[in-house]
């Protein structure tokens, strides 16, 4: 309104106050996020961009969405007795000590389909331990896993600001607590250990103590410097072939 009437000085100064309060406004919102979690503070600057509205059309309904996880997520079967063959391999059983701890630093987490909360395993640790034990070798030593350990509930969370067809939205499985514990012992104990670590040296999002900002600062020093002696050696080699 003021630049349409010739107030350009006005106007200006209107607006440069304008901006102080956002940029003001915007610094006590994020004052609070400390930049040690990376996680809370892209999610904070993330927030400042995101579009939620959401559209909803008829031809995306839950039939449909779960038809179509199915179809995407249905693979090979496999004969069990393969299952069994793997899980001979595993002899050495989880010792109640180990699963005492797991118990006892169980994340606030979702339950699934069993109805188990996180805090009933982290509260009850010492009392739960040897059945939990017992459950967890049993399902390993057999290589068979139960039924409702393979039962997850799966909530479409939309890739886009505005879905329209199924492959829009990407599924979120929540899986029993038991389930995800056992998952992660055989892999922390079984799976990882086998993985020669030369296959693991560039990888930062299957790691335990792998994250994004790790990847950003080798990423740059890379790029910043490319010869210096303790740069990884397949970064050396791109530079060096001039990728």
């Amino acid at each position: 309104m003021l630049r349409r009437k010739g107030h350009l000085f006005a106007a200006d100064t209107l607006a440069e106050k304008i901006n102080h309060i956002i940029h003001k406004v915007q610094s006590q919102s994020l004052s609070d996020v400390t930049p040690r979690s990376t996680r809370k503070l892209w999610a904070a600057v993330h927030s400042k961009f995101r579009d939620d509205t959401c559209t909803n059309p008829k031809s995306v309904n839950a039939d449909r969405l779960n038809e179509f996880f199915t179809n995407v997520s249905t693979g090979t079967p496999v004969d069990p007795g393969v299952y069994r063959s793997s899980a001979s391999h595993c002899s050495s059983d989880v010792s109640e000590y180990d699963i005492e701890i797991i118990l006892r630093q169980t994340r606030h987490t979702s339950s699934a389909c069993d109805g188990l909360p996180s805090w009933l395993f982290r509260k009850s640790s010492v009392e739960l331990t040897s059945v939990v034990t017992h459950i967890v070798n049993f399902s390993i030593n057999l290589g068979q896993i139960p039924d409702m350990w393979r039962t997850a509930i799966v909530t479409p969370v939309p890739n886009v600001a505005h879905p329209y067809h199924c492959v829009d939205f990407r599924p979120i499985s929540v899986t029993p607590i038991l389930s995800r514990i056992t998952e992660g012992l055989i892999v922390r104990i079984w799976l990882r250990p086998s993985i020669p670590l030369e296959f693991l040296s560039n990888q930062y999002g299957f790691r335990p103590t792998g994250s994004t900002t790790a990847a950003l600062v080798h990423l740059f020093q890379c790029h910043r410097y490319p010869r210096n002696l303790w740069l990884c050696k397949s970064c050396s080699d791109r530079f060096s072939q001039g990728f």
